[in-house]
């Protein structure tokens, strides 16, 4: 499995028309493709793409010297960007600020580029979702995932190295089928749940895996230490607890402990692990949809080439799925794990 890499554009060798630049325009770009070249000894000449949803921008300017803070995934803000200021291949900006402090007005999925993920479906569904958080849960959302590798990694990463969702992106994608469907919930339950707090934990329940997985040199997903020691559930708790600290999050002491609970408790746990029994709505729901999600991504998987019938074994399932009536195309009905049924 590869991983897919930022490619690096040689702005000087391609010709750019000044494009019709949106209104208004997107405060927070995603950083890529940044390249610097000494002009002399107190001109360093910069060139780099400014990634929004909303538009893709190559921008260029000048420094006294080299700005060691810039690197590909930043999230930054143009300075002096006038449309009319155009080379022929690029815009030519005043230059860049870095932007260092999480904001609960911008929506990081409109940072996404495509050499991050592909499936821009997916990514316009999770814009969606962060929309509909409360600022005080995208807040902490964004404080979280401000930094722009710990984000990467989030997005491009496997929910499970050869269970569901085991693929690059799968993690993102799985979080946001789940957010999306504790959001039904909430549409049917209006009295009892609040869409934003339900939205946030599907968001974040695996958000934690980011730093659980990682590539190996073979490009094969491996545990990392702190996945193998601590686990996602820690490392994610770690996180919110950080964030609502360092960057002042307007979240309430209920709203906090209610966000952990339903992160960490479970059904029917033993006394003596001292992992607290779930006693809200919302961390039921959770745990259902989870498996859910996880269970219907091995069933897709699975699935016969004429949808219907026994699928293929997995390591992971005691035994051979049978589908009846209109199933999920699957890959051709070839086992994937060897294993007695």
């Amino acid at each position: 499995m590869s991983h897919p890499q930022t490619n690096i554009i040689n702005f000087s060798a391609v010709a750019a028309q000044a494009q019709v630049l949106p209104s208004p325009m997107p405060t927070l770009f995603r950083l890529l493709n940044v390249t610097h070249h000494q002009v002399k000894a107190t001109h360093c000449q910069y060139s780099a793409t400014l990634y929004n949803e909303a538009c893709t921008i190559r921008v260029c300017w000048s420094r006294y010297r080299p700005d060691s803070r810039l690197k590909d995934g930043l999230l930054v803000s143009p300075r002096g960007l006038e449309p009319s200021n155009h080379s022929g291949w690029a815009y030519k900006i005043s230059g860049l600020s870095v932007r260092t402090m999480p904001s609960p007005d911008e929506n990081l999925f409109h940072t996404i580029p495509a050499s991050w993920v592909d499936d821009r479906e997916v990514v316009q569904q999770a814009a969606a979702l962060s929309d509909a958080l409360s600022k005080p849960y995208r807040h902490l959302f964004n404080a979280i995932f401000w930094d722009g590798e710990r984000f990467r990694r989030f997005c491009i990463g496997p929910s499970s190295m050869q269970n569901h969702h085991a693929e690059i992106n799968g993690n993102l994608r799985h979080c946001v089928e789940t957010a999306r469907r504790l959001q039904r919930d909430c549409a049917d339950l209006t009295d009892l749940l609040d869409p934003g707090f339900c939205i946030l934990l599907g968001l974040l329940h695996d958000a934690g895996k980011a730093d659980e997985y990682q590539l190996s040199s073979n490009g094969q997903w491996i545990m990392t230490d702190r996945g193998s020691l601590l686990g996602h559930k820690v490392t994610i708790t770690e996180w919110i607890a950080i964030a609502k600290d360092v960057y002042g999050v307007d979240l309430t002491e209920g709203s906090y402990l209610a966000l952990q609970h339903c992160l960490n408790s479970a059904q029917n746990a033993p006394q003596w692990l001292g992992v607290r029994e779930s006693v809200m709505l919302e961390a039921f729901l959770l745990s259902g949809h989870d498996r859910t999600s996880g269970k219907l991504d091995m069933f897709r998987r699975l699935a016969p080439p004429a949808n219907s019938g026994w699928g293929c074994r997995h390591v992971h399932m005691k035994y051979r799925p049978y589908f009846v009536g209109v199933a999920p195309a699957g890959n051709g009905g070839q086992s994937l794990q060897t294993s007695n049924q």
